[in-house]
């Protein structure tokens, strides 16, 4: 099967809190938004593995509609 791969370019400068209004720090804001990327990549896998079979993925990377 092959393996496809999609990125999106993103750069985040800071955050607020907006409750707050408290400026996250920039290691924080990175470790937050390392775990939003981690849980998008799972829950895409569970409906990726749960709807289409490697060969459906192998159709879809050859560009075969």
């Amino acid at each position: 099967m092959s393996k496809l791969t999609a990125t999106a370019t993103c750069t985040a400068h800071g955050a607020i809190v907006e409750q707050t209004g408290q400026v996250v720090p920039q290691p924080l804001l990175a470790q937050r938004v390392a775990w939003l990327t981690g849980l998008a990549r799972d829950l895409t896998a569970e409906i990726v593995a749960g709807r289409w079979s490697a060969a459906d993925l192998d159709a879809l990377a050859c560009g075969v509609g």
